[in-house]
């Protein structure tokens, strides 16, 4: 089993499912460091001018237009992030980057790109300097499970659903703090 001595779990909230016309408004990561859990932070931000907001992604999230309107500006929170990513890394020590890990870490990877390139005038360099391309994707981490019959039967690869059939505390759903909690703990569970 592969081991990777840093990495930022990651979950992100959204407006919508297009990175390029939608937006991030909840971010939370968990930093693990040497296989320990160094940190955990949560921002809340609102979209970048011009971008979309569909409402049934705040139906899902259970958050108004209003209350996402009037978290900080991404710009401030992209800063406080970097600090934060910072603080976890050696810096400028070769190969000092996080994998990002998550449920359907895709999703998530492309938006946070996005996002990046948005407040940096599309200039991914910032991105690359403190992420691996490559990542830890849970949800393929529980279909290998399944295969190897360590997994009970289950409806469907839902977060939800993983955790409720293996005993995993969630809290609340599609908050992005919550989420990448109970993915750790998902994670951890399968690799038992």
């Amino acid at each position: 089993m592969l081991t990777f001595n840093r990495i930022c779990w990651l979950d992100l909230e959204t407006t919508g499912t297009d990175p390029q016309k939608h937006d991030i408004t909840q971010i939370a990561m968990l930093f693990e460091v040497n296989g320990k859990l160094r940190g955990k932070h949560c921002w809340t931000c609102r979209p970048h001018e011009g971008r979309e907001i569909e409402e049934s992604a705040l139906l899902v999230q259970g958050r108004t237009r209003e209350a996402v309107m009037s978290a900080p500006h991404p710009t401030a929170v992209h800063r406080d992030i970097i600090e934060q990513i910072d603080a976890y890394r050696v810096q400028y020590e070769k190969g000092c980057r996080f994998h990002i890990a998550g449920f359907n870490v895709g999703f998530d990877q492309r938006f946070l790109m996005e996002w990046f390139a948005q407040e940096r005038r599309g200039d991914l360099r910032e991105f690359w300097f403190r992420f691996w391309p490559h990542t830890i994707d849970v949800k393929q981490t529980a279909v290998e499970a399944g295969i190897a019959n360590r997994l009970p039967p289950v409806e469907n690869l839902k977060l939800t659903t993983l955790t409720r059939a293996l005993g995993i505390e969630h809290g609340n759903a599609h908050d992005a703090l919550s989420d990448i909690e109970a993915t750790y703990a998902l994670y951890q569970r399968l690799r038992g």
